[in-house]
């Protein structure tokens, strides 16, 4: 059984080998060499688009010619990326298979609101295996032909909105923050490590510090080894919904209030260098942030969309881009696919934007309604919305 070592958000390797390892945030939101249309309708530039069982939150993945998503409450299903035919679909609910064989006891689901509910957490892939876990505590292991290998009930989340970090991989373990951080055997998914670690929104990600494999939580930042999860460094920082950013030594935290660490290795510790500290506008940031040429953009759930200069945190500007209904429903994470960034709403309406030090609009287009993150590849893009798989490009 080969098993791939490059972990999707390592900022020290080279960027050919991210394509080794998909899930949440792979390539930091970035699709440089994507050539996708900026113009479409449910009428317009739709090359397939396919019903699914459910609605989800989560982000599709894509490995070699088939697309993982997710469907509530627990479903991993799997389409044709040629035409979106549907391949198999696979429930992980504590009454199927999976749960029985998790050794679950079917004494109730935990709490979840209906925004979030139950399948917000993106699966994780390394070209060989899919890995997924749902805001039930079940996380579980597939083979590309839908045949599972493992299933386990990791803890069950107890907070009253429920959960949606997704699973990563470093190395051999499976990492997932319910309660606490845990590194799980890919091959079997028994437990190899517990940390403890306060909830969060936002997935964990993981990186290089000196010749250190390390995680860092979304929550708190903390920097917690990856092969035996012993915690480096508390509190580098921290978010309350969205997943932090990593470019080389540092790592950007941001929404309302923005902010820039380095991290370097000192023997077997971690040494922390603040670098500055911005405001920018928003209640809450839902959506993770895109860092690309020394810019950083952010989109609040209200749709205030703001660019950062990278390096001295200054705000370049703050715009409002009227996407955002009565729920303020800014949900989606911020991609830059080729010459353009996309920021979605759950209202469907997507705006497509240059990017650069000032503010300009290319084009706002609508569909049905997502609260997940597009994926982009070659002059496809593709969407999850609340009911269908959309495939869009010429």
């Amino acid at each position: 059984m080969t098993r791939f070592i490059i972990a999707a958000c390592f900022v020290t390797v080279a960027a050919s080998t991210f394509a080794d390892i998909i899930g949440w945030r792979a390539h930091r939101g970035l699709y440089p060499d994507a050539n996708a249309v900026t113009e479409w309708a449910d009428d317009k530039n739709v090359i397939w688009k396919t019903g699914l069982p459910g609605q989800s939150n989560a982000t599709p993945i894509i490995v070699g010619d088939r697309i993982f998503v997710c469907s509530e409450p627990t479903t991993l299903v799997c389409l044709s990326m040629k035409d979106g035919s549907i391949l198999w679909e696979k429930s992980n609910d504590y009454s199927s298979d999976a749960g029985i064989n998790a050794g679950i006891n079917a004494d109730g689901m935990p709490l979840a609101h209906g925004t979030n509910g139950y399948s917000s957490p993106t699966p994780v892939t390394d070209g060989t295996f899919v890995y997924v876990l749902f805001a039930t505590g079940v996380a579980a292991c597939y083979d590309m032909d839908g045949a599972r290998q493992w299933a386990k009930l990791v803890e069950k989340p107890n907070h009253k909105w429920g959960h949606s970090a997704s699973p990563i991989l470093v190395n051999d373990t499976l990492i997932v923050h319910v309660l606490d951080v845990i590194g799980l055997d890919l091959v079997s998914g028994a437990e190899k490590w517990r940390t403890p670690a306060e909830h969060a929104w936002g997935s964990p990600v993981a990186t290089r510090i000196g010749a250190t494999d390390v995680i860092i939580t979304a929550r708190r930042g903390d920097i917690i080894r990856a092969s035996d999860g012993k915690k480096l460094l508390e509190n580098s920082g921290g978010l309350q919904y969205a997943t932090p950013v990593i470019v080389d030594d540092i790592v950007y935290y941001v929404e309302g209030i923005a902010r820039a660490v380095r991290l370097k290795a000192v023997g077997d510790a971690v040494e922390l260098a603040n670098l500055w500290t911005t405001k920018i506008r928003g209640s809450r940031h839902y959506g993770s942030v895109v860092v690309d040429n020394g810019l950083i953009y952010a989109s609040s759930r209200e749709g205030s969309f703001a660019a950062l200069d990278a390096v001295t945190g200054d705000v370049l500007y703050e715009t409002k881009l009227n996407i955002s209904g009565a729920t303020n429903s800014v949900y989606s994470s911020i991609v830059l696919a080729g010459k353009h960034i996309h920021v979605g709403s759950e209202e469907g309406v997507t705006v497509v934007i240059e990017p650069g030090r000032a503010f300009a609009e290319v084009t706002r287009n609508t569909i049905e309604g997502f609260r997940s993150t597009p994926v982009f590849v070659d002059d496809r893009m593709y969407v999850r919305t609340f009911g269908n798989l959309y495939c869009i490009g010429k």
